[in-house]
């Protein structure tokens, strides 16, 4: 349900918040033994079988996720997936999404199965600010207590600070450094509000790209900042191609494959990308996004009889998953062979 508008906290409220001295567990990479996600790390699933597969078993519970790219890429899409499949992995656990850039819909979020009427998660599109933000996250813990939160930033861009609100539009000025500004300000303070009430504080953050001026480095580049960087545990870049299908002559658009370039991984296994489709009225199509995967590991003929059985549907989503679940293990063992060998030494 939409939220109202939250009131400042108190003068001293953020100074008893310290930045935490966490120990991370070791994580089992293709490089190190087993490829087995460790245990100590609660997980819940993207929404697609095989975009859990190459993060090591979905995102992280406790952690920060950054998903960036272009405009019209697919970013609030997997924020809301990712809010349906959070509210479903832990039913005693509450959502916050701060709808700062006003793209949140409702008849959409229904349609991947988000419960938008439930009290357990609340749209708030009124807060623009940072105060704002910290206000909302201390309310989703304490009223009524939750052990499990999520807050959805979509997104940093979108955010100010009180300078700005105070201001108005007359001030001049704005700086695409802003962002920057604005991370380094809030995810100390996010990791420290973690670590005085609850280790299980998950924050889904969505920015933009921004073109790289610098001809040698990467074509897009985060805002945020260096800050947002250190302090994610797992930062996706994503990308689009079009889904179009002819109707009476015509190429209609019916949806989208959206590439999840893997960028930073300590929960698993990173470097690599996997395409999530998605239709329109339909939402992620599995079939689709396990032939994809299976082409990428070069398993053209598992597909080829997948689609050749006459199974139903959700016997052949079954068969599918295992596949790919079979092609990912066989790939991570290969890394390690590679990796342990040391053949590309000279």
């Amino acid at each position: 349900m939409r939220g109202a508008e939250f009131s400042l906290p108190p003068t001293g409220f953020f100074q008893d918040m310290t930045v935490p001295k966490k120990t991370s567990p070791v994580i089992d990479s293709p490089f190190s033994g087993e490829n087995t996600p460790p245990t100590e790390i609660e997980r819940f699933s993207s929404g697609c079988f095989t975009l859990d597969l190459v993060l090591g078993g979905g995102y992280p519970e406790g952690r920060i996720i950054d998903v960036y790219g272009e405009s019209a890429t697919g970013k609030t899409f997997l924020a809301v997936q990712a809010v349906s499949e959070y509210l479903r992995r832990f039913p005693d656990g509450v959502v916050g999404y701060v709808d700062s850039e006003q793209t949140f819909s409702e008849d959409f979020a229904r349609r991947v199965g988000c419960p938008v009427e439930s009290n357990r998660l609340k749209v708030v599109s009124s807060i623009s600010t940072l105060q704002g933000l910290y206000v909302l996250l201390d309310k989703l813990r304490t009223d009524p207590p939750a052990p499990h939160v999520m807050v959805v930033l979509d997104s940093l861009d979108a955010l100010i600070d009180e300078e700005e609100a105070s201001a108005g539009p007359q001030m001049s000025g704005y700086s695409v450094g802003r962002p920057k500004y604005l991370s380094v300000k809030l995810l100390p303070m996010i990791t420290g509000m973690a670590a005085k009430k609850s280790p299980s504080v998950t924050f889904y953050v969505v920015s933009q790209a921004r073109s790289n001026l610098n001809p040698y480095g990467p074509k897009d580049v985060r805002s945020g900042g260096r800050a947002l960087k250190f302090y994610c545990s797992q930062i996706l870049h994503i990308s689009k191609t079009d889904i179009k299908e002819t109707v009476f002559g015509k190429q209609v658009l019916v949806g989208m494959d959206i590439k999840v370039q893997v960028e930073k991984n300590k929960c698993g296994f990173f470097g690599t990308h996997v395409t999530v489709p998605v239709y329109f009225n339909r939402g992620i199509s599995a079939l689709r996004a396990g032939a994809i995967f299976l082409k990428d590991l070069d398993a053209v003929k598992v597909v080829e009889e997948l689609k050749a059985s006459k199974e139903p549907v959700d016997v052949l989503e079954r068969r599918m998953n295992d596949a790919c679940r079979t092609r990912w293990e066989e790939f991570l063992s290969r890394v390690r062979v590679r990796s342990e060998s040391g053949s590309n030494e000279f």
